[in-house]
């Protein structure tokens, strides 16, 4: 995986990327953290095993503690990703700081397709996909192991 640091001296400004050996340290903290703030949380092992393999990108805020992530699955086909979690902590919330984070990390990545699913009752995360452009592409109800319904969003082509 390869693991990307984002820096700011403020959240207003734009974000620095430097790619960081944070490795087995930050685990421990990602792994917290979408426990507390995801409502899907992947085990231990499921990060571990992320964390091992390659075509992951991993974008933290860090400061003095991980404040948020973006977490993409890169293809190996196409220039595409799967954004598979974006979380913000509290702290740092109502910052505009999702959105940055989401619009420069997939400026970072240099892909021409992102993809992802929500849970159509996730309201925040429905605006902030929207208001970066992504558009809806389907839903599928039953998708979430509570039986909730799934949107799936798509941004950089066109709609198939």
């Amino acid at each position: 995986m390869k693991i990307y640091s984002l820096e700011a001296s403020d959240f207003s400004e734009a974000f620095l990327f430097q790619q960081s050996d944070f490795g087995s340290e930050i685990l421990e903290s990602v792994v917290s953290l979408d426990s507390t703030y995801f409502p899907y949380p992947w085990t231990h092992n499921v990060w571990k095993q992320t964390f091992a393999e390659d075509n992951y990108s991993l974008f933290c805020i860090y400061d003095e503690e991980l404040l948020g992530f973006t977490l993409y699955k890169l293809s190996p086909w196409d220039k595409s990703a799967h954004l598979l979690k974006i979380i913000v902590s509290s702290r740092i919330r109502e910052l505009g700081v999702g959105k940055k984070m989401l619009q420069s990390t997939i400026a970072k990545l240099g892909v021409q397709e992102v993809h992802l699913e929500v849970s159509s009752d996730n309201k925040v995360a429905i605006e902030l996909y929207k208001s970066c452009q992504f558009q809806e592409v389907r839903r599928q109800e039953s998708f979430y192991s509570d039986g909730k319904t799934a949107i799936f969003f798509l941004l950089g082509a066109q709609r198939r």
